[in-house]
């Protein structure tokens, strides 16, 4: 029997790893947006919960099936809505599937052997990238893990009084099943080990293996769980798309060591030569390690993992599609059978055995270093939705595009937004009469994201982009990771100055007047992370008249100036400007032309006060314009920066 120390001491090591788990969970939680994909959970978990129901698994809501969705719906109605909040069940589930990894490994694998999976499973970065996700592929890993652990919980404690947790066992594969698609290749995987075990005990009774007994239990609880999730199977296959038909090889070869990355480098961009050899050998050498070292136990390790991994990548060469998040659901398998290549069943640890487990150690630390750098983000609606209401005024429109999106950067946006378009646009869609309610507005804000796509829907030639870049002077274009922001001036000639316009009245020699002008972010930050970094961008809008006619083009300059006249930004040329639409030269005397510009700033600027200095300059002679009292320049305004 363990001492008390060695309990203790046992419990604490497990619970670092618990901990360990928490930090590189919880305190990011919130570090990315929401996606587009978390925007479509944000959508189906706010339908009725009749329609939730009646629909469970028809498939006519969603191609996935809709536990997760009935989940979160209860989850938000006692929750808020923030970010944290939403993403909270997700990061709580991986932390749980660590526990349940490491009682999953101290059951059959030994202490040590156990904390050292559980961690492997707490620093992954595939899984914790599903862990601070809204979406179903955390809860089904654990779900999978927890029906893993209770099949095991019965079969190596043959108790009289198993119902119980065969009913955890069936309910839990049920549930994952019912949760994600790709979690269903745990019951062949299931299956398998159970048949493994059963030809143990065939060879003959062991005192340490399972009863004929539990097996028998748990293969009929493997099959009502199946009876129980074959309607929804049934539709899949009912339903389901048939994909490319006979897949080649060089489809296997490519998703296969897609799959491989994914587990083992995910996100890390181990670019060396010869990577991908070495991360196929390194998966060859835990597989053939931890099963050798683990011996009989070690098996149904490998049967699960290889088993769910196999079949995962087949449905992803079936459809041709590929996507990194199903393959979580090898991560658990994976760490175990990492585990038992270090180790084995053994006290002592040697350090040539140890080496693919350190190596995958190795590698998914250095992934962590990747896991939170803005390149990273998928699409970045939070940053979308702060720029625009930081721009935005009451005489303007946002559109949203495709409707899609309009989901998840609801969730941000404080401000109203219309989705006028389907989100199949092609060219024969009316643009002109889904637009035209809100061609009065001032600027038309298009916020895009997801257009390139092409199936279930998309605008991959972007028709709705060409039908405004045709008609109307671009005054800004940004790029938040995933999402495409432009401003659309669809007002830009004016009776008289616009009442949001700081009026100012200043003359040129040719007649050029600056009647006004506004400055829309009079406070920016030094630096930009998230939409053009690292340089900030300054907004200008110059509303410009003339007393009469002029007879030669002009060319605006715009600069950031300190106090000694050192220059700290300057002006972003755009051919879509103004100019392009309305040449000063066209001007008619008496009207408002709106002109808008971005300063772009040195990303080394110091934190302070800058003007913004106008020059005019006539582009016939190059010669710089002065005003009444004899300048070339003109400060319109300042700016601050902060740190």
């Amino acid at each position: 029997m363990p001492t008390t120390t060695a309990r203790r001491a046992r419990f604490w090591s497990a619970f670092l790893v618990l901990v360990i788990a928490a930090a590189v969970r919880l305190p990011t939680l919130t570090w990315r947006s929401l996606d587009f994909d978390e925007g479509a959970s944000l959508h189906y978990s706010s339908l009725p919960y009749r329609d939730l129901a009646v629909h469970f698994s028809d498939l006519s809501i969603d191609r996935h099936p809709l536990l997760f969705y009935l989940l979160l719906k209860g989850w938000r109605q006692v929750a808020d809505e923030a970010d944290f909040a939403l993403r909270l069940p997700a990061a709580a589930s991986g932390m749980l599937t660590v526990a349940l990894v490491y009682q999953i490994g101290r059951r059959r694998l030994g202490e040590a052997t156990a904390r050292l999976a559980a961690l492997l499973t707490a620093l992954n970065p595939l899984l914790i990238a599903q862990n601070q996700d809204v979406r179903m592929y955390a809860p089904a890993v654990l779900f999978a893990t927890l029906a893993v652990w209770a099949l095991l919980d019965v079969l190596d404690r043959p108790t009289p009084r198993l119902g119980p947790r065969l009913a955890v066992f069936a309910l839990a594969l049920t549930a994952a099943g019912y949760t994600h698609l790709i979690a269903a290749t745990l019951y062949p995987a299931v299956g398998l080990m159970l048949a493994w075990e059963l030809c143990r005990q065939r060879r003959g009774p062991s005192r340490r293996g399972p009863s004929r007994r539990a097996i028998v239990g748990g293969i009929a609880a493997l099959g009502l769980s199946a009876l129980a999730y074959a309607p929804y199977l049934f539709n899949i296959l009912r339903q389901g798309r048939a994909g490319s038909g006979g897949a080649e090889l060089s489809d296997w070869a490519r998703m296969g060591l897609g799959a491989i990355r994914t587990l083992l480098d995910f996100q890390s961009a181990f670019n060396v030569p010869g990577n991908m050899t070495m991360l196929v050998g390194l998966l060859i050498a835990i597989l053939v390690a931890g099963t050798v070292r683990g011996g009989r136990v070690g098996v149904p390790f490998a049967l699960w993992f290889v088993t769910v991994l196999g079949l995962t990548l087949f449905v992803a060469v079936r459809i041709d599609f590929f996507q990194t998040k199903v393959f979580a659901l090898s991560v658990a398998p994976l760490s175990l059978v990492a585990a038992l290549a270090c180790r084995g069943r053994a006290r002592a640890v040697k350090w040539r055995d140890a080496l693919p487990a350190l190596a995958l150690v190795g590698l998914t630390s250095y992934g962590l270093l990747f896991q939170w750098r803005p390149g990273q983000q998928r699409e970045d609606f939070r940053t979308a939705a702060q720029f625009v209401e930081a721009r935005v005024t009451p005489q303007d429109t946002v559109i949203v595009h495709l409707s899609w999106a309009s989901y998840v950067f609801g969730h941000y946006a404080t401000y109203p937004f219309a989705h006028p378009f389907p989100n199949n646009v092609d060219a024969a869609t009316p643009i002109a009469d889904l637009v035209d309610p809100y061609l009065d507005s001032e600027v038309v804000w298009l916020v895009q994201a997801g257009v390139g796509l092409k199936d279930p829907g998309g605008d991959p030639d972007r028709v709705v982009q060409r039908w405004f870049n045709e008609r109307y002077p671009l005054i800004t274009a940004v790029y938040p990771s995933g999402v495409d922001v432009r401003g659309y001036a669809t007002r830009y000639r004016y009776p008289a100055l616009p009442a949001s316009a700081t009026p100012l009245g200043a003359s040129y020699s040719n007649g050029l007047i600056v009647a006004g002008h506004r400055l829309p972010e009079p406070e920016l930050p030094t630096r930009d992370v998230w939409l053009h970094p690292p340089s900030t961008w300054a907004p200008v809008t110059l509303f410009l008249s003339v007393a009469e006619p002029l007879t030669s083009d002009v060319r605006i300059s715009l600069l950031l100036e300190d106090e000694t006249g050192g220059v700290w930004g300057g002006q972003i040329d755009r051919n879509a400007d103004v100019r392009a639409f309305y040449p000063p030269v066209e001007w008619i005397p008496g009207e408002i032309v709106r002109w808008d510009f971005d300063l772009n700033t040195n990303p080394e600027i110091p934190p302070g006060e800058y003007k913004v200095v106008l020059r005019v300059v006539e582009t016939d002679s190059d010669a710089a314009l002065t005003l009444s009292d004899g300048r070339d320049w003109l400060i319109l305004d300042r700016v601050r920066f902060i740190q």
